[in-house]
């Protein structure tokens, strides 16, 4: 038996080139032993070994011959099953009559189900894969596989079935639920109002003691607008689930549709106070107040007022740490936010959207030195995120630490998504903010020319031009250009007053004009550091040292442009008695 195998395993891939050669070989020596069963295994095995190749390759000659070989060995199902495994992911459709016949020789078995289920959903016969399903639910009680039926039924709106589904499963307690799921969402696909409330009335009629039931009745009423009787379903129903936090929840909704504010915060606030409501569903419901919360100051306070009930509930879990730091951010307290955010990456999984945030804060904060550790740990966790280098490269322009910022710049740009205009500017800015800073100006206006060439105009850049004109004694025809263009989208801004404020001192300056420039300086209480540079330059062009001193003092204490630049200005006065 041995040496028949040897021969045949020999012989068999010579003969690749004719596959009836091999079958005939095979079926000869099947006929000259006595012990059957071995002979049939070498059989197969040596026609699996030669056609799989072919099979693979959509050999449809070697396909159909092999379909027929398992139907004369129907006790071995395994191979098919193994022909459609590794078809499966080139050609699903090549994959299912192997798939199938697998199945038909053994009916029963739950793993060869699970396969052709999975091949027919991704050829998109999605029916048969719903009277699959069925057949695994009742051959090894998968309920999940009977819920997935029921839900290919709704998508294929068979009525029919899905009327059978719910009526074998409704009026089991097991089932109960998940049928009553099934029924309700196929009445939410009802667009009619009043038939949709006339089906939920209908179902709560027949189940009165569900909470599921009564929940959606009073949604239906809510769709209607018939307040008091949606009230009344919400309100029997938190007497009956004090803990359910879906009711507190849409209790508030509907309180805030009729204008009564008191009544929906106050509902909140129940909501957000039950021991029974997960944090993690309280986390979701203040994040999704927290999107809204920009709209109006009521929606600000009541995402205040719940976050304190977070923190004061679930202040030491660290599930709540990123968003109780998203609460103190929409307050506007910075600094509490930040603490948040640390703690969540201290205690936390590693998340992109949190360093950003607190990178952005941190710079925001003039905390130079710790933005550049935030943004270097989230560059080294996240190697391939263009925005991780972007904030890299930025922070260390921030420390001064130029060269190293247009390291890290260049290699972010490689995963710069090609559709993503926005960043690609911003590493564009940063690239010429380091080579300006290292008096590269030629190269830093290359790269402003490349970001207004991709985008025609951005602010930025035409803000940071200006200011490299200004710096490089750039013509001022030239200056008045790109001033022109900037106010007209920006409007006669602080900055654009300051920057005619400089050319006109450029070219000789007047009692008028001192009197003006140090009037403005008295007065400006804002934050446009830029504006209040080039308001120190064209006092000092002026002769008035100390009051461009007192100028770019105050410059340097808010988010200066070109931040050595600044310092070299300062420097160079800082010895005045």
């Amino acid at each position: 038996m041995e040496k028949l195998g040897i021969t045949l395993w020999a012989i068999i891939p010579r003969m690749r080139a004719n596959l009836y050669a091999a079958i005939c070989l095979c079926f000869l020596a099947l006929g000259l032993q006595a012990q059957e069963t071995e002979a049939q295994v070498a059989f197969k095995q040596a026609f699996y070994d030669a056609t799989t190749q072919k099979i693979l390759q959509n050999h449809r000659q070697a396909l159909d011959m092999y379909l027929e070989l398992c139907t004369k060995y129907p006790q071995e199902a395994a191979p098919p099953h193994e022909v459609a495994r590794l078809l499966s992911e080139k050609n699903p459709d090549m994959a299912l009559p192997f798939a199938q016949k697998a199945l038909s020789l053994q009916p029963n078995e739950p793993w060869f189900m699970y396969s052709l289920i999975d091949l027919l959903e991704r050829v998109n016969r999605n029916a048969e894969a719903a009277e699959l399903k069925m057949r695994l639910f009742d051959r090894n009680n998968d309920f999940e596989q009977a819920i997935e039926a029921a839900e290919i039924w709704i998508g294929l709106n068979n009525k029919k079935k899905l009327n059978q589904w719910i009526a074998r499963f409704i009026q089991q307690p097991e089932y109960q639920a998940d049928a009553l799921r099934m029924e309700l969402k196929r009445c939410r696909s009802i667009k009619q109002p009043k038939k949709y409330q006339k089906a939920i009335e209908k179902l709560q009629h027949q189940f009165p003691s569900s909470a599921l039931v009564l929940g959606s009745l009073g949604e239906a009423y809510e769709i209607s607008m018939q307040w008091k009787k949606s009230e009344s379903c919400y309100r029997k129903l938190a007497a009956e689930h004090p803990d359910d936090e879906k009711v507190h929840f849409a209790m508030a909704k509907l309180m805030e549709k009729q204008g009564l504010l008191d009544s929906a915060t106050a509902a909140l606030r129940c909501g957000f106070n039950q021991e029974g409501v997960s944090v993690a569903y309280k986390i979701a419901i203040l994040k999704a107040m927290i999107d809204e919360g920009a709209k109006t100051e009521r929606h600000r306070k009541q995402v205040w007022e719940m976050g304190q009930i977070l923190e004061r509930m679930h202040g030491a879990d660290p599930i709540a740490f990123s968003t109780l730091g998203d609460v103190y951010l929409c307050e506007g307290k910075i600094d509490t936010a930040i603490f948040w955010f640390r703690r969540h990456l201290a205690s936390a999984a590693p998340n992109q959207k949190v360093y950003f945030q607190l990178i952005q804060l941190e710079l925001l904060q003039r905390e130079w030195k710790q933005a550049l550790k935030t943004a270097e740990k989230m560059a080294e966790l996240f190697p391939a995120n263009a925005g991780a280098y972007l904030y890299f490269g930025l922070a260390l322009n921030k420390n001064g630490q130029y060269e190293t910022a247009l390291e890290q710049l260049k290699s972010g740009e490689v995963y710069l998504s090609a559709s993503d205009a926005s960043k690609r500017l911003k590493f564009f800015q940063e690239k010429a903010i380091a080579y300006a800073e290292l008096h590269q100006y030629d190269r830093a206006q290359t790269e402003i020319t490349r970001g207004l060439d991709l985008v025609g105009y951005d602010a930025d850049l035409v803000q940071l031009r200006i200011y490299l004109s200004f710096l490089t004694s750039g013509t001022d025809s030239q200056i008045q250009n790109d001033l022109l263009t900037f106010a007209e989208k920006q409007g006669e801004t602080l900055l654009v007053r300051s920057a005619r404020w400089l050319l006109q001192s450029r070219k000789g300056g007047s009692a008028e004009l001192k009197t003006t420039l140090l009037q403005a300086l008295e007065s400006t209480g804002n934050s446009e550091s830029i504006a209040l540079e080039w308001l120190g330059d064209a006092l000092l062009s002026m002769g008035e040292k100390k009051s461009a001193l007192t100028a770019y003092q105050k410059a340097i204490q808010f988010q200066p442009l070109l931040i050595g630049h600044l310092q070299d200005k300062l420097s160079s006065l800082s010895e005045i008695p």
